[in-house]
């Protein structure tokens, strides 16, 4: 049975993410699916627009994060 938010029945080539772990990030790659990173941008719509119009680059093992973040949730 599929999980809810599961994408294993979805096909995609690409994900845009404020960051990403190195064994994500392999993963990801490991199935031809290109990783860009958004940075500065904090609406779904100018990430989108930013993606159409090539100013997203895509990440490489350089650029990942090598450390886990604690989020706080904001009351």
């Amino acid at each position: 049975m599929e999980q809810e938010g599961s994408l294993h029945n979805h096909t995609f080539d690409g994900i845009i993410v404020s960051g990403i772990g190195a064994g994500a990030l392999s993963k990801l790659q490991a199935q031809k699916i290109k990783v860009y990173r958004s940075v500065g941008h904090s609406a779904i719509k100018d990430i989108i627009n930013a993606h159409k119009r090539g100013l997203l680059q895509e990440m490489g093992m350089e650029s990942v994060c090598s450390h886990h973040h604690e989020y706080e949730e904001k009351k």
